[in-house]
């Protein structure tokens, strides 16, 4: 059993070492993104959010992606609103208010 678990684990670290994961051309996936969230796309909103807290592709900035959060959690996107409760939890790009993540939070819990 030992013997097996040990084959398994390294056919794992193998297939993994030779795993490419392609990385879209950051530029191009901006303009794209930000067009379609200007556009109010709410599902690039948030994408544009994450984007913004995780510095992926732009320039890190947490007011930013709680601004697009917001655009998206206004929509009724859960995704979006879980992200802006995150963020007021946590006090990134907003000021900490427990009030405002519980209720973004329960918006998007009553989602589904």
């Amino acid at each position: 059993m030992k013997q097996k678990l040990s084959v398994y684990v390294l056919l794992l670290v193998i297939l993994n070492a030779s795993v490419v994961i392609a990385e879209p051309d950051d530029t191009t996936y901006v303009k794209s993104v930000t067009a379609a969230a200007e556009q109010g796309d709410a599902s690039a909103q948030n994408n544009l959010g994450e984007m913004y807290k995780n510095g992926r592709g732009v320039e890190q900035d947490d007011s930013i992606a709680v601004a697009w959060f917001a655009k998206a959690a206004e929509q009724r996107l859960a995704s979006a609103q879980h992200n802006l409760g995150l963020m007021y939890q946590y006090g990134r790009g907003a000021k900490q208010n427990y009030a405002k993540a519980i209720d973004w939070y329960t918006k998007a819990a009553e989602q589904g």
